[in-house]
């Protein structure tokens, strides 16, 4: 009786619950069905810092010190600039831009470290992101993707990769006892040996440091005849080998964007030779102490047979010192560079001579720096690399600057720093068709220094 009792029960319950099943959906449930469904994906975080835009840095010397300024602008400059309206700085000089960061020191030009920089929104203000404390400045900085970069200093034969986006390290390589037998002895007689930039090669995902051997008991900036060059496996970020160039003296980039790396994947350098500074002059000196141009092939080696003067090129081959400071890619085989463009001053001349003896002064060797700064005697050149030819700009002045200028590309325009204090003009002139036109002149503020696009 109970079990029959149980089992009408059991389907009264179907019955009901089928009932239920077939009866229509309710309202509340139609208008959730009619409601657009939500985008799961997440949501991309709006940036506190500007990623499109530009940036543009001067420096100021006088007798109470020097003062750095900066501006963001929002679209491409032009025309008449006073940065002393925007930020001042102790120190402002970045080592690279990645994106839309900044990589530099500590702008307080006291404290050491690699500091990630952005141009804040809210007030267009350079503004501290994260920063790897250090125990020395790193001065060159080379960023390959969101995750790994490198620094190096030029003190110390040790390369450090890091996070760019987190900031943090990574790993040292540290390549002391695997150096060539003329670094490892300026190391032990404590002399200056380190880096003097770090380029990568995404053809062949190598970093190749440029190695510095300074003797500072000499005048000289680099005591070498040869030129060494470190060559890293990015990708495992270790030591790959040491590679040597005989007879070049000085192995510098100074490029600031667009390295020079050509589609097939060589790499161009610069010797920048010795300014003179070794005794060595004119159309005789030695082949090492003049400004050469050097190739590094796709397999990480000095391409030996390639080498070439490029302010010779441009017919300045009696000229008793030549610079050749800076040099960019444009492509197909052609690039802009930095070259010796006239004659010489005397007083500059006999300057180099005392400070390449070790026998200048204090007031000698600022005299020298002041010299150099305002003597407009470099001039823009196209190179081409294949044809080991060079050639002068049309449109572009004579510019003052001994490490300088500075050169970028952006889009299909070259932009080239230029200080002609006779002409008054202290900024950039944009490149086109090999053809120069002036595009802003900073009219306060000091010498015309970075001018960096910043993108996303």
């Amino acid at each position: 009786m109970q079990f029959s009792k149980l089992t009408k029960s059991i389907k009264k319950v179907t019955a009901v619950l089928l009932f239920i099943s077939l009866l229509p959906v309710s309202c509340s449930e139609n208008n959730e069905d009619k409601k657009p469904k939500e985008d799961k994906k997440p949501k991309t975080k709006e940036s506190l810092y500007h990623e499109e835009g530009f940036f543009v840095t001067s420096i100021s010397t006088s007798s109470a010190g020097t003062s750095y300024f900066g501006g963001y602008f929002d679209k491409l400059p032009s025309g008449d600039i006073d940065l002393t309206k925007y930020q001042s700085f102790p120190l402002l000089y970045f080592r690279t831009r990645y994106k839309s960061f900044f990589y530099a020191n500590p702008t307080d030009g006291k404290s050491t470290g690699l500091v990630k920089f952005g141009v804040a929104k809210k007030d267009n203000r350079i503004t501290e992101v994260a920063k790897i404390n250090t125990t020395s400045n790193p001065y060159f900085v080379e960023i390959v993707s969101d995750e790994l970069g490198f620094y190096a200093n030029s003190t110390e034969l040790k390369v450090t990769s890091f996070n760019p986006t987190t900031m943090k390290i990574i790993s040292t390589i540290d390549m002391s006892a695997d150096a060539p037998d003329e670094l490892k002895k300026f190391a032990v007689e404590s002399k200056q040996v380190g880096f003097l930039d770090l380029v990568y090669n995404e053809k062949t995902k190598k970093i190749l440091g440029l190695v510095y051997l300074n003797d500072k008991k000499t005048g000289q900036f680099y005591d070498s005849k040869n030129s060494y060059v470190a060559v890293i496996d990015a990708t495992s970020s270790r030591l790959d080998k040491f590679i040597t160039h005989p007879e070049a003296t000085y192995p510098v980039f100074r490029g600031e964007n667009n390295r020079v790396v050509d589609e097939a994947g060589n790499i161009y350098i610069m010797a920048a030779g010795s300014y003179g500074m070794d005794g060595q002059m004119g159309p005789k000196a030695r082949k090492g102490s003049r400004p050469q141009i050097l190739k590094i092939d796709t397999n990480s080696d000095f391409d030996t047979s390639y080498a070439w003067n490029p302010v010779s090129a441009v017919g300045l081959d009696n000229n008793l010192v030549q610079v050749f400071p800076s040099m960019i890619y444009a492509g197909n085989g052609k690039g802009y560079g930095v070259s010796t463009g006239q004659g010489e001053n005397q007083e500059i001349l006999e300057l180099i001579k005392k400070m390449g003896a070790g026998k200048a002064t204090d007031a000698d060797q600022q005299r020298i720096r002041n010299l150099v700064f305002k003597d407009e005697a470099y001039k823009i050149v196209e190179i081409d690399f294949n044809a080991k030819t060079a050639q002068f700009v049309s449109g572009i002045p004579p510019t003052a600057g001994f490490a300088y200028p500075f050169l970028y590309k952006y889009g299909d325009k070259f932009y080239a720093q230029v200080t002609a204090p006779s002409k008054n003009f202290n900024g950039y002139y944009s490149i086109s068709g090999g053809t120069g036109t002036k595009q802003f002149n900073i009219t306060k503020g000091g010498i015309a220094g970075q001018f960096y696009r910043i993108t996303k």
